[in-house]
This record gives structure tokens, C-alpha cells and sequence, in this order.
């Protein structure tokens, strides 16, 4: 029981440190520059695999869905910051075929602040 409580605690703590940004050198006395796009990598919860070839929307404040691309070979996709505040855009979306679509809300000051954002798809089947 230890052992998978210490592997638990493991794990946790790789997936915790993976949402932080680290840098090269010494940062301590230089003010950090804003990064002007949002990267989303984009994987599925039951593999742990990063899914290619996932649809990005965004919902804009008149009710409109804009596809605005997909995520590349590594389940990466990468948009500038500036698309996702115009027009009033509420959520960004990312729906797959045979995968539930799964979505960050903008209306988050902060949400913009970080630079890298993580999401889990779960797969769905039909008997």
C-alpha cells in the first residue's frame, strides 16, 4: 500500500511540476516578457496519449462557433493570445471524433496569463 501511495505522490508531483515554466540562466533580475500566443496540447484521458488532428473552436460573445485549427502530429496547437480576447470570445473548444469535446471558459483574466494549457479528452463508445 505504501508503494502505490509513493507512486501516487510521484506521479502527481511530474504532472504538477509539468505546468510549470521553467527558464534558462538567470531570471531574478530581468523583468519576464509577455508571451503573445497560448500553446494547448491536447491528449486523451485514458491513454495518457496526445491526440492529432483535434478540432479548435472558439465561441465568440454573438453565440458563433470559429474553427480556428488543429492540433498538429503531438497533440499541439498553438494560437495568439490577441485571437482569443476579440470579439468577446467565452470558451475555447476542442472536439475529436469518438471523444467527448472538452473546453476552457475565457472569461478568466488569468486565464491568459499562462502561456501552456493542458486538456484530457475522454473517449466515449456506443454499444
Amino acid at each position: 500500500m505504501r508503494q502505490v501511495i509513493s507512486i501516487f505522490a510521484l506521479v502527481t508531483g511530474i504532472v504538477l511540476g509539468s505546468s510549470v515554466q521553467w527558464s534558462v540562466g538567470d531570471d531574478q533580475n530581468k523583468t519576464k516578457q509577455p508571451n503573445n500566443s497560448m500553446t494547448f496540447w491536447v491528449g486523451s484521458s485514458s491513454t495518457n496519449h496526445m491526440l492529432e488532428d483535434v478540432t479548435v473552436l472558439v465561441a465568440r460573445k454573438d453565440g458563433r462557433l470559429e474553427a480556428v485549427g488543429r492540433t498538429d502530429a503531438s497533440g499541439r496547437f498553438t494560437v495568439p493570445k490577441a485571437s482569443l480576447r476579440e470579439d468577446g470570445s467565452t470558451v475555447v473548444l476542442f472536439c475529436k471524433e469518438r471523444f467527448f469535446c472538452g473546453a476552457f471558459r475565457l472569461d478568466d483574466p488569468k486565464f491568459l496569463e499562462a502561456d501552456y494549457r493542458l486538456i484530457h479528452l475522454a473517449p466515449f463508445s456506443i454499444p
